[in-house]
């Protein structure tokens, strides 16, 4: 006989081993434990009373009704909350003005609020925002030391006003006037500066042109100004500025134009020395050098001798012209 193949997976299903059959029941009722006749020992502690209900704390806003004193419940110690709750009527108004600032920033055009057309509300609102109640009464702590005095502010006070019209702050507005300030200083440091260039300028040229007559027509326009011009303006001469901002007296042109005008005013000025008689001193002097001519042989070698004859005569024929001599 071939012997018997293995099981396994590829067979079909097994056979069920046989189910075992119920064992034959019991004819006799089970019969109760006996009792224990030791009794339990009894509790010693006493039953607790169950816990009373906690009374739940009184809410400060039931329905309608809120206590006069809600605004500094919620503010607590910041006056700046209780100041803006105080411009609210109530709840509703509160969780009214809440949602339309939450729309608004969801929109991105969240922006401070501007100052109430109610001018008793604007005086409040501006000392709430750190804004004096009047364009003087901004106090000023500028930079380097700087004070304000009376004239500054008297000069300063149509800007000052602009700046409490637009509701500008004290820092705010100290930081207007610092900046104005520091560009004034600024520009006067420029022209300054630039006064220095054109005078350096301008002395190369005139020594150029003039050689060694510079300092005496400088001095000739110096005693000219202060004689034949008021005090009172001549300070404000020596300072004047041309209309492209140039001072007026560093400008060459200007320079050989005063000199002309100061020898032909005072023809003797920069000859006789001063406290002398012009005429006479100038006679005196021409006939010296007529005398040097015909008697000095080294006369025709002395240009500067010619030099100060030639301008003596000058000088000599404009003072007669004057005087109608």
């Amino acid at each position: 006989m071939p012997p018997e193949e293995p099981s396994n997976l590829l067979d079909g299903d097994p056979t069920p081993p046989p189910t075992p059959s119920d064992p034959p029941a019991d004819p006799t009722p089970p019969s109760d434990p006996p009792a224990d006749p030791t009794p339990a020992p009894a509790d010693p502690t006493p039953p607790s009373d169950p816990p009373a209900d906690e009374p739940a704390p009184t809410p400060w806003f039931q329905g309608d009704q809120l206590p006069e004193d809600w605004r500094e419940q919620v503010a607590g110690e910041d006056s700046k909350t209780l100041n803006m709750l105080k411009r609210v009527d109530g709840i509703p108004t509160l969780v009214k003005n809440y949602i339309e600032a939450q729309e608004t920033i969801r929109k991105g055009a969240s922006a401070p609020a501007g100052p109430p057309e109610d001018p008793a509300k604007l005086a409040e609102w501006r000392k709430e925002q750190g804004i004096p109640e009047e364009a003087s009464g901004y106090d000023f702590k500028l930079d380097d030391g700087l004070v304000l005095g009376d004239d500054d502010r008297e000069e300063m006070q149509p800007m000052l006003e602009l700046m409490h019209g637009m509701n500008l702050n004290n820092e705010q507005a100290n930081s207007m006037v610092d900046t104005f300030f520091k560009m004034q200083s600024a520009g006067a440091d420029r022209v300054a500066g630039q006064d220095r260039i054109d005078q350096t300028e301008g002395r190369r040229l005139m020594e150029q042109n003039w050689g060694g007559d510079y300092e005496t027509n400088i001095n000739l326009i110096r005693s000219m100004i202060t004689q034949e011009f008021p005090s009172d303006i001549v300070d404000d001469l020596i300072g004047a500025r041309l209309a492209n901002g140039k001072a007026l007296f560093n400008e060459p042109g200007v320079m050989a134009a005063f000199a002309k005008i100061a020898r032909t005013v005072n023809p003797t000025a920069a000859l006789v020395p001063s406290g002398h008689n012009p005429m006479q001193t100038l006679n005196d002097k021409i006939k010296e050098y007529e005398g040097r001519m015909k008697d000095d042989p080294t006369w025709h070698k002395d240009a500067a001798a010619q030099k100060d004859y030639m301008e003596m005569l000058t000088a000599r024929e404009q003072l007669n012209a004057r005087h109608g001599g």
